[in-house]
């Protein structure tokens, strides 16, 4: 039996750890990663909708006196239901059309909080005799 010298030992023990090392890899574990931001998605163009019937709460009244107030159509078209509020502003959701100048053009919009509310006013206010003028 012969004695193993120390270089026959240090190539058998190079060998071995070869052998057993894990090989490496070019990419890093999840968590050794940078942090990557995901795209987002792509923002598409506002474009114009339809509502459909069902869900339409808006009233368009014309021929509205021209000396008519912001208190007075919201006292004018509570009568048919509760006229609903914008959250960040808590103002009425209704629109008095105005010409360049800024003058009432007899023409306004109101947004209801329920459907029914609408077909209320197209039964009661259509035909409406407020302050002389015939809506």
């Amino acid at each position: 039996m012969e004695e193993a010298s120390n270089d026959d030992k240090g190539n058998e023990t190079q060998a071995q750890n070869e052998s057993q090392q894990i090989p490496e890899t070019d990419t890093q574990s999840e968590s050794q990663q940078p942090f990557r931001k995901k795209r987002a998605a792509p923002k598409e163009e506002p474009k114009w909708f339809e509502v459909d019937e069902d869900h339409n709460t808006n009233v368009y009244v014309s021929n509205l006196p021209l000396d008519l107030t912001y208190e007075e159509y919201i006292q004018f078209m509570s009568k048919c239901g509760l006229i609903m509020k914008d959250p960040d502003t808590h103002e009425y959701k209704v629109k008095m059309y105005k010409d360049p100048e800024g003058n009432f053009k007899g023409d306004a919009r109101c947004c209801y909080i329920r459907k029914e509310s609408v077909t209320l006013a197209l039964q009661i206010l259509d035909g409406y005799d407020l302050n002389g003028k015939i809506v």
